[in-house]
């Protein structure tokens, strides 16, 4: 009689278990909450600090086509300020799929120039923003406890 209770306990304890979210699943979520304009599941999703760089771009020097800007990076420390700042961008910034591509340090080193350490440990997913007259991308590091700990956007 005991086996049957101890076995219904056990089966529905581990029906009860959440399955371990994905690096690249809560990147799509954060990416689908902006698209979304979603600032509860944003904040949500978001460490805190949250870094931030966003960098522009700008006309060459020699006038031939575009480079990085100047960056602005700054630390958003809490839910209010996270959801202050991406209450404006949010408007402007769309990301044309909301599934990631895994990316590397290595490969976006002039766009995370100077703040390597930063994005060191995070699992780092690069989304396509969509191109005009330059590609544009969105790139979000998730760190060790699932939440997003950075985000680069140009």
């Amino acid at each position: 009689m005991l086996a049957p209770v101890f076995y219904l306990f056990v089966s529905s304890a581990a029906c009860s278990q959440k399955e371990p979210i994905s690096s690249a699943e809560v990147a799509s979520k954060f990416v689908a909450s902006l698209n979304n304009k979603d600032m509860g599941t944003l904040s949500r999703l978001s460490a805190t600090p949250l870094w931030v760089c966003q960098q522009d771009w700008a006309s060459a020097k020699d006038g031939a086509g575009f480079t990085l800007g100047q960056a602005n990076d700054i630390s958003l420390t809490d839910v209010a300020s996270i959801k202050k700042y991406f209450s404006d961008p949010v408007k402007k910034i769309a990301v044309e799929r909301e599934t990631p591509n895994s990316a590397s340090l290595s490969l976006l080193q002039d766009e995370l120039k100077g703040s390597e350490k930063l994005w060191e440990g995070l699992a780092i997913h690069l989304f396509r923003r969509g191109m005009g007259d330059v590609e544009r991308i969105f790139v979000v590091g998730v760190d060790g406890k699932g939440k997003i700990a950075a985000v680069y956007l140009n």
